[in-house]
């Protein structure tokens, strides 16, 4: 055979570049355009650790992005959350109202949690319309105390699975292919450092080793008409494995990232001749953007060099079609930039006389960006933990996970103190994982199905039974915001959309009739979603954390002493709080005021003047300084129409604040408009309405709300079960301040010795993962 050679040199972006392009390219490239434009969202959750005691908090902290982009999400607001058992039945659940992109919650690990092993889900219903891993899942385990007090013995022998993945997907006779070599135990984890070899017709033509991650590669020629068999060798015998059938006919592909993109196809005698003048086309993607290279293979080889520069930070992927646009290999890549993480520069730790422990984190390398939201949880456990592993992290999650099919163990291991070692490490996984997450078949089909519906909260469909029942007030909720609307005399219903409810919450409603009083209406109330969505797209991780070593003493107090409940004066401080904060006049309310209040009384007091003519209320100000009406602002939102305050109550306030003119209360201020009378409500101290002027709606399913986390109280601080399993704090939702510091502060229970597990974003978009060892002087 002659050893014939092409070589093309693409220096390419992708607005464009000087060759021409077929039309089936052009095809090719909006057929895959149309397919990821359809916005998809990504999910990273951070655990506060993977092994639970019954009795602990599973806290967490949840991150949503857009995954394009590869910034938080703003637009998603409804978050699933659940755990299943081993059996994949459903133990617990939350819906969880998603803020610019983050929400914290927790479960709690209850006595009624069997011992073993978990799976913690965490998903939006849109999400459920892709095939790809955008979800976010992971093992835990719960034990109970008195496990801990056995021994663990685990049988090292089990069976182990060894499998042979040729580079692209293909073995071709006659040319040299790269073989992937992945070598796991039973339970899904590596063997670590295994070694074999090939046999061609019983005759040992080549040898593999495997790395700490269970990983390694070969080389060979392989011919037809041979038997292949592979041999990995064990301590005290070998075993025999299948080999991949080798191909007559194809092409292979071989890729090589180290400094430059190089990619090359290969095929053999048998083959070239049939294939020659037909385009092949070679997709450079990465599920935001993509390019095309036509190409002939005129040779045995033909190789294609594209600049790495001009490719974005994270997975690439490399499909091969051939004439006929039939995807025939693939490979996947990694480009590592470094610009979207950030890196904590100094981290410390100590102790104040008043028993509390203070933790500072700087960082370095951040690009602030005052549009948009930093977010950091941490986990902060003993130092010696056996709790956590390093199988997930924020930035894995997001730039690797949902581009492969398979499960990576220890995730976070390729992007820690990332050197050349480590990158080749990576190259040989991604070798290994064939073809992406993302399916040619559902590309190809065009007519996407889009059954799962974008949840802005809950909708309620309202179905009118009274016909002159045409103005109605909707009650507020926590999250949701007072309002009055009118429906058209020819509607028979009408919908309330963005309703987050929760727990115990009733979706309130009452009709205003013509003299503008209150009523309770009657009306069919539908809702949707009306219940939790399952989720039933799963990975094969296999890993979870088990207990490995004994521990004697007594995990929690027996008789914990609940901290006594300190009420005394405490409206007071709050007062005395608000009006040291506040830039306006503050009025703070109590249970006296809020049930001897009136509207009219209240504002006629501080010298504004209210009429009710017609169902309309009129609120002015007289004053000669005025510059104009009053601007409402009932829990951040602005009401021009000022006829929601016909029927307001004062069941609900916490505190008014008046600003003269809008004076310290600029966000609210608008030209020609007067003061800004701003009131703060909390839904939980609602009296009961009159059951003849409202009428209460159930709903199916409410958001869950978030609790201080609970930290347990050790027996014993420093004895192995601490040192091991406990946990010694949980922070969430902190915000990197603008001189790129987050400081934070525990209540100090003797430890010396911390490990602290941090996640999160910053304003623009850099990850943060770190895991730093911390000592108190």
């Amino acid at each position: 055979m002659k050893n014939k050679l092409t070589v093309f040199t693409l220096l390419l972006c992708f607005i464009g570049w000087a060759q021409d392009k077929s039309s089936t390219s052009d095809e090719l490239e909006k057929t895959y355009s149309e397919y990821i434009n359809i916005p998809r969202e990504v999910i990273f959750v951070h655990l506060n650790k993977g092994l639970y005691v019954k009795g602990e908090a599973l806290a967490f902290n949840a991150y949503v992005f857009e995954k394009q982009t590869k910034q938080l999400s703003e637009s998603t607001t409804t978050l699933y959350c659940e755990i299943l058992d081993n059996d994949q039945n459903r133990v617990g659940v939350k819906m969880l109202k998603v803020v610019n992109g983050t929400v914290s919650n927790q479960f709690d690990i209850s006595e009624e949690y069997k011992p073993g092993t978990y799976t913690f889900k965490a998903y939006t219903n849109w999400l459920r319309n892709f095939p790809e891993n955008n979800h976010f899942e992971a093992n835990f385990t719960v034990v109970d105390r008195e496990e801990l007090n056995n021994n663990y013995e685990y049988n090292e022998v089990e069976n182990i699975d060894a499998q042979f993945l040729p580079e692209g997907g293909h073995l071709l006779e006659g040319v040299i292919n790269t073989v992937g070599v992945v070598v796991k135990k039973e339970n899904g984890r590596a063997f670590k450092n295994a070694s074999g070899y090939i046999l061609e017709n019983d005759k040992k033509i080549t040898e593999f080793y495997t790395n700490h991650l269970g990983i390694g590669i070969l080389t060979m020629k392989p011919k037809l008409g041979v038997n292949y068999k592979a041999v990995l060798k064990l301590t005290n015998h070998n075993v025999e494995f299948d080999f991949p059938i080798v191909r007559e006919r194809g092409v292979s592909l071989a890729v090589n990232s180290e400094d430059q993109i190089i990619i090359q196809l290969n095929t053999n005698e048998s083959t070239l001749e049939s294939i020659k003048g037909n385009t092949y086309k070679v997709m450079v993607h990465n599920g935001s953007k993509s390019f095309v290279i036509d190409t002939q293979l005129e040779d045995y080889k033909t190789i294609l060099i594209i600049d790495k520069d001009q490719l974005d930070e994270g997975i690439q992927i490399i499909t091969v079609f051939n004439e006929k646009n039939v995807p025939i290999l693939e490979r996947l890549l990694f480009i590592h930039k470094e610009k979207n993480r950030a890196y904590i520069s100094k981290a410390t730790v100590s102790k104040s006389k008043t028993d509390s422990v203070f933790f500072n984190l700087e960082f370095a390398n951040i690009i602030n960006d005052s549009t948009g939201y930093s977010k950091l949880s941490v986990s902060i456990l003993p130092q010696e933990t056996l709790a956590y592993e390093e199988n997930s992290d924020i930035y894995s999650q997001i730039y690797l996970k949902p581009y492969v099919k398979g499960e990576i163990e220890k995730a976070p291991y390729y992007f820690n103190k990332i050197n050349r070692k480590k990158k080749y490490e990576l190259d040989l996984l991604l070798l290994t994982q064939g073809w992406s997450s993302y399916s040619w078949d559902s590309i190809f089909k065009k007519d996407q199905q889009i059954k799962y519906v974008f949840e802005t909260g809950i909708t309620a469909r309202l179905e009118i039974k009274k016909r002159n029942h045409r103005k109605f007030m909707i009650h507020k909720l926590q999250h949701t915001n007072l309002d009055v609307i009118e429906i058209p005399k020819n509607e028979e219903s009408f919908k309330i959309n963005g309703l987050f409810p929760k727990e115990k919450e009733q979706l309130l409603l009452s009709y205003i009739n013509s003299s503008g009083k209150i009523k309770r209406t009657s009306l069919n109330a539908y809702f949707s979603p009306s219940s939790i969505p399952s989720f039933n797209k799963s990975s094969d991780l296999g890993f979870a954390i088990l207990p490995t070593i004994k521990v004697d003493s007594e995990p929690f107090f027996e008789d914990a002493e609940e901290l006594e409940t300190i009420v005394i004066n405490a409206d007071k401080i709050r007062e005395r709080n608000l009006k040291n904060t506040s830039r306006g006049t503050v009025d703070y309310f109590n249970d006296f005021k809020r049930n001897s209040t009136q509207l009219v009384t209240y504002l006629s007091n501080r010298g504004y003047r209210t009429s009710n003519y017609n169902g309309q209320f009129i609120l002015e100000d007289p004053r000669r300084s005025s510059n104009g009406p009053p601007i409402i602002v009932i829990d951040g939102a602005i009401y021009r129409d000022t006829s929601v305050l016909i029927n307001f109550t004062f069941d609900q306030v916490d505190y008014i604040e008046i600003f003269r003119n809008g004076t310290g209360a600029p966000q609210y201020k608008r030209p020609n408009q007067g003061d800004v009378i701003k009131i703060t409500t909390n839904p939980k101290l609602r009296r009961k309405i009159s059951l003849d002027r409202i009428s209460e709606f159930s709903f199916p399913i409410h958001y869950s709300s978030n609790k201080e986390f609970y930290k347990p109280k050790y027996s014993l601080i420093n004895s192995d079960f601490y040192n091991y399993y406990a946990v010694y704090d949980w922070k969430e939702e902190l915000s990197i301040s603008n001189s790129n510091n987050v400081n934070f502060s525990c209540r100090y229970n003797g430890s010396q010795a911390f490990k602290l597990i941090i996640e999160g974003v910053t304003s623009n978009g850099q990850l943060i993962h770190e895991v730093i060892d911390l000592n108190l002087d």
